[in-house]
């Protein structure tokens, strides 16, 4: 706990200046809460028996001033608190996000889209109303209750001392329950990312879902995750009103006390009437800040599942950056010694891999799904630093560049078509500075100008995710990404794929081409690509079965031969 509310401190101290501001109108709005009882009073035991319209209407002024300054100051405080609460959501979701952005290839492995949305999107926004004024309301509470304490004892000290020994017994429940709130916040939280997981998912398969008709048992699923939340806040919610309820049942209680004995000390003299409806003021003033001070303890053991979750996104490592001295102007070769390779999961992906690619031609990779082809590139990529043996570029290990400086020279396309929601221009320049005319010679090549020309907005037209173009020419934009920097190294990843014969052609005759200057590797089964290769690599089981020119390996009983003999069968 103690961590916890130090961790809290050091993120207000970021927005001092506000808080300061804030803490000015909290304590003009508390002083003017607090003169109200004082006026009542005066008005009832001295101005009205005084029978002076004088003093009266004196007297109603000073209430009117003191009363409509509480909203005006109120509205003060309000105003830059909440400037602070959405500057701090601004904060957060920056820090997680950038972290995120910045993580290893595999923390999104191991993590699931829709978590990583309710976390940034609401966990970012809770954490950020609860600290905004956390500190000062308590500050606030804390010299209320002391003002109105010391006042109250004051004026009647025997009423005063039993509504404080009620409450004592109430914060002594509080803040033996409070601890449930903790473990039922977290399952709450867990809840709201199995929503989104669930809801993520299912859009992005819901051409699957339907193709199947499975509608009705995604929706049964989705009701029973949305069910099990409800139960979640269900449980919360009731343990949070029974506090609720407990403390207006002693609120009535102390009432009564202060009501009635008040009454029989004032037929007996001790005090006045003044004094009872002050007191009475006085004490209904105490609730707020006391059920504030009582919640802000619940609300801290709910909050705190909520700003570890936030932590575990800000404490995440981060691939390795450029130093600004590692900078790649050539490839004279790239060579993986004794690599070896896993997965967080456990998953062997690659084992004692042993290959040298030299600073230009054509370099083949196939074999049967899940030999370690696309794991092997993602290495290449610099996606995972985590492997055994030596990968290197120019005899220097790959761990020792920054990944930017790995990928500023490597250019990847892979399998799996990523098209942001961008325009098509947008898409393939991804932020670089490249001129239009280098974008439209490469769409020329790859036979998509037509295409292009036909939409309404060409270049500037949006990338939908279900309209506008086909897989093949999604695929083709993808190469075009790619081909518009004039990289070191080009990885394809099946290239191939989704295109038509002519297409197909296309990007053989300009990978071809490429390889004349570049090195180019690619994982494919294409034999038209594979017979341009200069030296084929054939995994198996994670390990490279074999290697040599198309020639050498379809002859004779390789393994090579036999994939390519299931291929044409198909």
């Amino acid at each position: 706990m103690k961590k916890f509310i130090k961790d809290l401190w050091k993120i207000a101290k970021i927005y001092k200046w506000y808080e300061l501001k804030g803490l000015v109108y909290t304590i003009l709005y508390t002083i003017a809460v607090f003169e109200v009882p004082l006026i009542f009073k005066d008005l009832v035991d001295n101005v009205i028996p005084s029978d002076s319209l004088k003093n009266l209407i004196i007297g109603i002024l000073m209430f009117f001033c003191v009363c409509i300054s509480q909203p005006i100051f109120g509205y003060l405080k309000n105003i830059v608190f909440m400037s602070v609460s959405e500057k701090m959501t601004i904060l957060f979701r920056e820090k997680m996000f950038n972290k995120i952005i910045n993580a290893p290839i595999d923390f999104f492995d191991n993590s699931n889209n829709g978590a990583i949305v309710s976390r940034i999107s609401n966990d970012g926004k809770s954490i950020s109303e609860f600290i905004a004024n956390f500190f000062i309301v308590i500050l606030k509470n804390i010299i209320l209750i002391a003002m109105v304490i010391i006042q109250m004892l004051f004026l009647c000290k025997e009423v005063t001392l039993i509504v404080i020994f009620l409450y004592s017994i109430y914060f002594f429940f509080n803040w033996k329950i409070s601890n449930k709130f903790t473990p039922m916040s977290r399952e709450i939280q867990k809840s709201y990312d199995q929503i989104c997981i669930k809801i993520n998912r299912s859009v992005g398969s819901i051409n699957t879902i339907k193709a199947f008709n499975r509608e009705d048992q995604v929706k049964n699923e989705f009701k029973e995750i949305i069910e099990q939340n409800y139960l979640n806040n269900i449980k919360f919610k009731k343990l949070n009103m029974l506090m609720g309820s407990i403390s207006n049942a002693i609120m009535i209680t102390s009432l009564s006390i202060i009501y009635g004995m008040g009454s029989f000390f004032t037929m007996n003299g001790t005090i006045t009437i003044g004094t009872v409806i002050a007191l009475g003021t006085y004490f209904q003033i105490l609730v707020q800040p006391v059920y504030e001070i009582l919640n802000s303890n619940i609300d801290i053991r709910s909050i705190m599942p909520i700003f570890d979750r936030i932590n575990e996104y800000i404490d995440l490592e981060t691939e390795k950056s450029s130093d600004g001295n590692s900078d790649i102007v050539s490839i004279e070769e790239i060579e993986m010694k004794n690599v070896s390779f896993k997965y967080k999961n456990g998953s062997h992906a690659l084992n004692n891999i042993n290959l040298k690619l030299p600073s230009k031609g054509i370099f083949a990779i196939v074999g049967d799904s899940g030999a370690g082809k696309s794991s092997l590139i993602k290495l290449l990529s610099a996606f995972y630093n985590s492997y055994d043996g030596e990968i290197s570029i120019n005899k220097k290990e790959l761990k020792s560049y920054g990944v930017s400086d790995i990928r500023s020279v490597i250019s990847l396309v892979s399998q799996d078509i990523e098209l942001l929601n961008k325009s098509i221009k947008d898409n393939i320049k991804m932020g670089r500075d490249i001129e239009e005319i280098q974008i439209k010679e490469v769409i020329k090549k790859l036979n998509l100008e037509e295409t292009i020309n036909k939409l309404d907005l060409r270049y500037e037209t949006i990338i939908n995710e279900r309209i506008n173009l086909s897989g093949g020419e999604k695929q083709r934009i993808s190469i075009a990404r790619a081909l518009v920097e004039d990289s070191l190294v080009y990885i394809f990843d099946e290239p191939t794929a989704a295109l038509d014969t002519i297409n197909e052609k296309r990007v053989k005759d300009i990978l071809e081409e490429l390889s004349k200057k570049r090195l180019v590797i690619i994982v494919t089964h294409n034999l038209s690509l594979l017979n341009k290769a200069d030296c084929i690599y054939t995994m198996k089981n994670g390990e490279i079965a074999e290697k040599g020119s198309y020639e050498t390996l379809i002859k004779g009983d390789t393994y090579f031969s036999k994939l390519m003999n299931e291929l044409s069968k198909k």
